[in-house]
């Protein structure tokens, strides 16, 4: 009876780290640039990479995803334009 209880712990905390692993970067770049509060927001709207964050081509885009903060939007905005002029790929 125990292990099955460890099992399903082990279960429990696999997706909750699978769930934190990808949208760490989003989270540490939110965090970076003072803006964490809108980790959900991204998240939620299937922006979970870096790569996808760069296809946000407007402010629109932005408030569309529940940013309200005009100041935050450009902030945002400014550094998107920035990853995407530095794609070294």
């Amino acid at each position: 009876e125990k292990s099955m209880m460890d099992m399903t712990d082990v279960n429990r905390t696999d997706a909750i780290n699978t769930k934190a692993k990808t949208s760490h970067e989003i989270n540490e770049w939110l965090s970076h640039l003072q803006l964490p509060q809108y980790s959900n927001n991204f998240a939620e709207n299937g922006f979970d990479k870096l790569q996808f964050v760069k296809t946000i081509k407007s402010e629109r885009q932005l408030e569309e995803i529940g940013i309200k903060l005009r100041g935050h939007r450009l902030v945002l905005m400014d550094e998107i334009n920035k990853m995407r002029e530095n794609k070294q790929d």
